[in-house]
């Protein structure tokens, strides 16, 4: 497992001893077990020893010496899960956060004004990990930005210094017929301009109308809104944009059923569920739900684009589709009390996509059971072609890691196991192209007794363009020989993939000796093995490259029909 036997052992005899008051200051400990230089945070696996809390440090060094004396692996981080507080949520700016364009399973992220932008949108940025959501949301931090008009996008065509007689929603209390109608994900290139009226002008609101239909009779549909304002330029100061969604023209703007409200260069989105129908989105400039004057003259405007995208996807997400521990693009997942779970804490789990970010809280709340291979003992199948695998849950095996196997040097991995048969040739595994996360493949000869010797290794193959910490590896096989197939997760982390098994040499017969796969040995599959003597024909049964007496003793010991 990902937690070592002897770790959950030594934590129970720490824990009397705590209790009977046998154990020392942890302070003293953390001066004599944590090396100084100690750095990494204690909730995340490293290849170097230590962390850098000394007092979680030291407590977890109490239990398991090798987290100060070799690397602070996952069994590190579970003894910590289980003796330290939980620390603090890193802060935005914090040394600690990494960079905000790089995705990192700490939150925050360096840059604190950016870091507060995103998190501002996106919470869980700040308490969870800096997921590809934040980095994408922090790809639109910038000082100051005027967003253009994307292809094909719908014009807004308001006059400036009009009131009364453009897009507004309400004309002195009688709705405006006269509004553009949203079309479904089509852009909306529009901007906030001076109206003429009061002392200083009046707020420009500009309305749009939606007909949001109801394809499978629920009387629901799902909306999302996405929005981009200029910002901190000349023209809009740093004055936020929003868009509110209300039942009716004239209704006030503060019973809106949906907002979305940017605060920086960065687009800013929602999506909810509500009921089919005729509704109003009004974009205006100003700290929802109080509409802002723009102060200059109608040589300078506020441009902002705007996207409504809708669908019939409002039943309850959770139980239709989609394992819990493996992300996917659909939203919620096939385990209803799981999805719940992982639902209550992010919404955007069961109303936009199941991304990692949702694998990861549901490894944390659901207790996921390990896969039916985690031991070397109890390895599946594996045939040629491609079969998935996960390392959800899996545990470390005793087996201990060949020498050079690894580009970084590590202690027992979370691993899962395969038997492979019945090929030859030159046989290739892969886990590219499929999974994201940082695999290791290894080859032994069968069978599980622990002075198996590995044939064949991979660890962060360039081959694989798609990810290069994805492993592939070769080696030559025979027939009547049976291999085991180890997939291990690099740094401790869990996840699912793929693995792609290719020969360049056709399956070995149903049974020894039958060449040509008619369910006999006979007289036809000697003739074949006697005449391609030497070579390395289809004469070659076991696989191994000649044609020679190993492959004569197979057809003659297997001599009648196949059983």
């Amino acid at each position: 497992m990902f937690i070592k036997l002897r770790s959950l052992l030594k934590i129970c005899v720490l824990w009397v001893a705590l209790v009977a008051g046998f154990v020392a200051d942890t302070r003293i400990a953390a001066a004599q077990t944590c090396p100084i230089d100690a750095a990494g945070l204690c909730t995340v696996p490293h290849t170097t020893p230590g962390c850098i809390d000394p007092l979680c440090c030291s407590q977890v060094c109490a239990i398991d010496a090798f987290c100060c004396m070799t690397a602070w692996d996952g069994n590190c981080v579970f003894i910590a899960s289980f003796v330290c507080s939980a620390p603090p949520p890193v802060p935005c700016g914090s040394p600690l956060a990494g960079p905000c364009n790089q995705v990192h399973a700490t939150p925050s992220c360096s840059d604190a004004a950016c870091c507060e932008v995103v998190c501002a949108i996106f919470p869980l940025c700040c308490s969870t990990s800096w997921d590809q959501t934040c980095v994408t949301a922090a790809s639109n931090c910038a000082i100051n930005c005027t967003p253009l008009c994307p292809p094909q996008s719908m014009d807004e065509s308001e006059p400036c210094d009009i009131q009364g007689d453009a897009n507004t929603p309400c004309i002195d209390g009688v709705p405006n017929e006269m509004l553009l109608t949203i079309e479904n994900a089509k852009w909306i290139c529009g901007s906030l301009k001076y109206v003429q009226g009061g002392v200083a002008g009046l707020p420009d609101l500009d309305a749009y109308r939606l007909e949001l239909p109801d394809a499978n009779g629920d009387g629901f549909g799902r909306i999302g809104i996405a929005l981009q304002s200029e910002f901190n330029t000349q023209a809009s100061g740093t004055v936020p944009t929003f868009a509110a969604l209300i039942p009716s023209r004239c209704d006030n703007l503060a019973d809106a059923a949906i907002v979305t409200q940017t605060t920086s260069c960065a687009q800013a989105e929602s999506i909810q569920c509500i009921p089919a129908g005729t509704w109003f989105l009004v974009v205006a400039r100003g700290d929802f739900p109080a509409p802002a004057v723009f102060p200059m003259a109608c040589q300078e405007v506020q441009s902002y684009n705007l996207k409504v995208t809708w669908d019939d996807q409002c039943s309850f997400p959770c139980g239709v589709s989609g394992e819990c521990f493996v992300s996917h693009k659909t939203a919620g997942c096939s385990d209803v009390g799981c999805c719940a779970a992982v639902c209550q804490i992010d919404p955007l789990c069961c109303e936009k996509a199941w991304d990692e970010l949702c694998v990861s809280e549901a490894i944390s709340i659901c207790n996921p059971a390990p896969p039916t291979n985690d031991t070397c003992a109890s390895a599946t199948p594996l045939a040629l072609g491609s079969t998935p695998y996960t390392l959800v849950a899996a545990s470390a095996g005793n087996e201990l890691i060949p020498t050079g196997c690894l580009t970084a040097p590590a202690s027992l991995l979370p691993d899962v196991w395969f038997q492979l048969s019945d090929l030859r040739g030159t046989v290739s595994i892969s886990s590219c192209g499929v999974g994201s996360f940082n695999s290791a493949l290894m080859v032994y000869s069968s069978p599980c007794d622990g002075s198996s010797q590995a044939i064949a290794c991979s660890d962060n193959n360039p081959l694989c363009s798609v990810n290069v910490e994805s492993a592939q590896l070769s080696f030559p096989a025979l027939c009547n020989a049976q291999y085991l197939v180890r997939v291990l997760s690099v740094d401790g982390v869990p996840g699912s993939g793929s693995l792609t098994v290719t020969s360049n040499a056709p399956p070995c017969p149903l049974c020894a000796g039958d060449v040509n796969d008619d369910n006999v040995v006979n007289g036809i599959d000697l003739a074949t093995v006697l005449s391609g003597w030497g070579g390395a024909g289809s004469g070659d049964v076991n696989g191994d490259g000649i044609v020679d007496g190993v492959d004569l003793t197979t057809i003659l010991s297997g001599w009648g029909p196949c059983p």
